[in-house]
Order: structure tokens, then sequence, then C-alpha cells
């Protein structure tokens, strides 16, 4: 019985991530086009309507695509260069946050990074940085962003001192960003 809920909740969870959803995509020329689509690895496939023929762009001519999977779930994604420890790579990210750093997450249906959120990993991006850079932390399920985020961010006294005060949980990685935005310079 348990592998078949989980084969339905599979197929469910599937076909979610592969119908086409109503989206904007956003070129690096400054055109927008509206339509349907989904993310096809690194290629954006959508069409002007129901009726049209389905076309493919490269997300490098894309700025940014913003999907809507649901009247509650809107995410917008972009194409970044990511620096890892073999290398650099571009990948499509969803944008978690915007600010000074930005935060940006892999996204699966089911991530593997957390048994709470289908995000991950996080990477976090400067306005003037030309890569994201990976904020991988050690510990797996109990993985400490703390640890992860602070040669990162600290440049910010204020945000040390918190860090120091113990004014964050080592898994918010996202109030850890929200917080420098808002009060760092």
């Amino acid at each position: 019985m348990k592998n078949v809920l989980t084969l339905i909740l599979f197929i469910l969870v599937t076909n979610i991530y592969a119908q086409l959803k109503p989206c904007e995509i956003i070129l690096i020329k400054g055109d927008t086009i509206n339509g349907i689509g989904k993310i096809a690895g690194n290629k954006f496939k959508y069409k002007l309507n129901v009726d049209s023929k389905s076309e493919k762009l490269d997300f490098y001519n894309i700025d940014k695509v913003t999907i809507r999977y649901s009247d509650e779930v809107v995410a917008t994604y972009k194409y970044i260069n990511v620096k890892e420890v073999n290398g650099y790579g571009f990948y499509v990210l969803r944008v978690i946050q915007t600010g000074k750093v930005d935060l940006y997450s892999m996204e699966y249906p089911h991530n593997i990074y957390s048994a709470s959120n289908k995000y991950g990993p996080f990477y976090v991006k400067r306005d003037n940085a030309h890569y994201a850079t990976n904020m991988r932390p050690k510990g797996g399920l109990n993985a400490d962003y703390i640890k992860a985020a602070l040669p990162y961010l600290n440049d910010c006294e204020i945000f040390v001192d918190n860090v120091f005060k113990g004014k964050f949980e080592k898994k918010d990685l996202s109030g850890m960003i929200k917080f420098y935005n808002e009060n760092c310079k």
C-alpha cells in the first residue's frame, strides 16, 4: 500500500512540473514574451498559446523567466554563472530574494538537501559580482548556513555582531540575507 501511495504522489508531482504553465519571458534584448512554458534543462520551452507551435529558447538569451504554477505559487528563474569547487558553470536558478545580495536556489521536485522544502543548494551573488557563490554548508540535514554565510557577508559589522549574539537560526539563510540587505550598506 505504501508503494502505491508513493507511486501516485510521484506521478502527481511529476505531472505538475511537466505541464506548460503561464509565463513571462524577458529576453536579454529587452523584449517580453507572454505565453505558457516550462524549463527544459538550459532551454525554455514555450508556446504563445495552447494552439500555437512550441518553441525553445536558450537561457543565455533570457534575462529572466517568471512562471505561475498556481494562484499562490509564482517563481522567477535566471541563468546565473556559478562558482563551484571544480570551476565555473551556468545554471538555471530560482530567485529567492533580491537586494545588495541576491539569493538563488536550484529547485527540485524532491530535494535531497532538506526534508522540509524543495530548494537547495543555495547560491548568493552580490550586485557587482560576475558569478554566484555556492553556500554549501557542512552537516547535511543539520546544515549550518551561518558558517557558510559569515565569510561572504563579514563586511557588515552589524551582521557579524548579530551572528555572534546568536540572532540567526543556523538553517535560516534566507533570514540572514534579508537582514543583510535591509541593514548593511
